[in-house]
């Protein structure tokens, strides 16, 4: 389901759909409720991913574990710490992207963030990273 097809049987634009649904109070409170309404019903979900974008907002921590085996990953202490860290990301609303670097993967570290994939990143291990 698009945005575009919201648009059209609520007989608006995109843009209005766009602003109704992210609760901007300049679309009159009744257009707002009538495109929630048909956005509900048609199982229609905002692409946060394309919405950060355009907002220029990234909600998502990236948290990687250097030099990594499945092992250390999966260890009482990192997983208590990524645990707690989802935890309090998930109560502000932003989510948490776990992933493994190795020495292959450093050039692409600095990347994720330059590229707006995550807005921070954190760093676990004891491997030197030059990022």
């Amino acid at each position: 389901m698009l945005m575009t097809d919201i648009a059209r049987l609520a007989g608006v634009s995109t843009s209005t759909v766009s602003r109704a649904l992210s609760g901007n109070t300049l679309i009159k409170a009744e257009t707002r409720e009538r495109i929630a309404e048909l956005a509900r019903s048609m199982n229609y979900q905002i692409n946060i991913g394309a919405a950060n974008l355009r907002k220029r907002d990234v909600q998502t921590v990236g948290v990687v574990v250097l030099g990594a085996s499945l092992q250390l990953i999966s260890g009482p202490f990192i997983l208590s710490l990524v645990g707690y860290l989802a935890d309090a990301l998930d109560q502000r609303g932003m989510s948490l992207l776990l992933s493994r670097g190795t020495v292959e993967r450093q050039s692409t570290l600095a990347t994720m963030v330059e590229c707006g994939q995550v807005a921070v990143l954190l760093l676990i291990g004891l491997r030197s990273c030059d990022l």
